[in-house]
C-alpha cells in the first residue's frame, strides 16, 4: 500500500490531497490515512498546507517541510510588489483614461468654436453681399444680428451639453 502511494506521489507533477490519492489509487481511506501517516514519519513524503487542506509530494531530494515554508515565502516575496505593479499600472491606466477623455472634450470644443466661427463668417460675408446689392431696412440688419446670436448660443449649448455628456 505504501508503495502505491509513494509510486503515485513521485510520478505526479503536483502536491496531492488524500481525495486525489483515494480517487486515483482506489483504496479505503481508513488504510490510505494509516499508509500516508507512515510515510510522513519515515520521510518517505513531505505534507504541505494546512490541516483542512494537506496536501503530499514525495520527497524525492530530501526536501523538508521547512523548505517548501521557505519557498512560499520566497514566492510571496516576489508576487507582492508585482502585484503593486500591477495595482499602479491599474491606476496608471484610469488616469490616461480620464485625461484622453478630457482631450476629447477639449478637440469637440474646438471643433465648435471653428463652426462658428465660419457659420459667423459665412452670414457676415452673405451679408455684406447682399447688402451691396440692395438696401436692407433696420429691421433685417436687426434680424440678422439675432440669427448670428442665435447660432453663437445654439454653439455654446451644445459645447455645455457634450462636456456634461463626456464627464
Amino acid at each position: 500500500m505504501e508503495d502505491k502511494i509513494l509510486d503515485y506521489l513521485k510520478n505526479s507533477d503536483e502536491p496531492k490531497s488524500v481525495d486525489d490519492i483515494l480517487k486515483e489509487l482506489d483504496m479505503s481511506k481508513r488504510s490510505a490515512v494509516s499508509a500516508i501517516n507512515d510515510l510522513v514519519k519515515d520521510g518517505k513524503i513531505v505534507s504541505v498546507g494546512s490541516a483542512k487542506r494537506t496536501y503530499f509530494i514525495a520527497n524525492n531530494q530530501g526536501v523538508t517541510a521547512d523548505d517548501y515554508g521557505k519557498l512560499k515565502t520566497k514566492s510571496l516575496e516576489i508576487l507582492v510588489p508585482v502585484k503593486a505593479t500591477s495595482d499602479e499600472a491599474k491606476e496608471e491606466i484610469q488616469t490616461l483614461r480620464k485625461e484622453i477623455k478630457n482631450m476629447y472634450a477639449n478637440m469637440i470644443s474646438i471643433m465648435a468654436v471653428f463652426v462658428a466661427i465660419f457659420s459667423i463668417v459665412f452670414s457676415g460675408g452673405n451679408f455684406l453681399f447682399q447688402s451691396v446689392n440692395e438696401a436692407w431696412s433696420s429691421h433685417t440688419l436687426i434680424a440678422l444680428g439675432v440669427a448670428e446670436s442665435g447660432i453663437i448660443f445654439a454653439i455654446l449649448i451644445m459645447l455645455g451639453a457634450i462636456k456634461i455628456f463626456l464627464k
